[in-house]
């Protein structure tokens, strides 16, 4: 008896925090890039988890030499679009946050899981290269959920040789 409840205390620590990645490449596909725009758009409710998730894939680029450029939407298409053409990127990585799990909406409220939707384009926004769909889940605290969601979505990106492997 006691050994059944070991295992499910396990399981459940073990669950509370947690994402995964499935995606798919297209013939457009020319990477490792060298040059990578990425754009997120996500809920408000989802600043502390992006905040930090670009940080560390701000990181990630950086010890591979990848030249980056991340911004958080708040521009218009236009503004965007000029930024886009100034930094002359490689690939632009588009994230959109699809879907979020939230929990105490009152008084602000917090988030505990979201999906985001991501789309790589190899040069110019329509030539689309790589599509894929991260999930991220965490109830014990946002360091641990950024951690993971970095992790599987860098080695996605080294598995798609969009990245350079370290």
């Amino acid at each position: 008896m006691k050994r059944t409840h070991f295992i499910l205390f396990a399981l459940l620590i073990a669950g509370c925090s947690s994402s995964s990645i499935i995606a798919k490449s297209s013939d457009h596909l020319n990477g490792p890039y060298q040059r990578i725009f990425v754009v997120i758009n996500s809920s408000y409710r989802a600043e502390k988890f992006i905040k930090a998730f670009t940080s560390n894939v701000k990181e990630e680029f950086d010890q591979r030499n990848i030249t980056s450029e991340i911004l958080i939407k708040t521009d218009t298409a236009r503004e965007i679009s000029q930024k886009i053409v100034d930094f002359n990127p490689d690939a632009i990585l588009i994230i959109d946050q699809t879907a979020g799990v939230a929990y105490n909406i009152g008084n602000g409220g917090s988030s505990n899981g979201a999906t985001f939707d991501l789309k790589l384009y190899d040069k110019t926004p329509d030539n689309l290269a790589w599509k894929g769909s991260l999930k991220v889940f965490g109830d014990f605290g946002i360091s641990t959920a950024t951690t993971k969601a970095t992790n599987y979505f860098i080695a996605r990106l080294e598995y798609d040789k969009i990245i350079t492997k370290l």
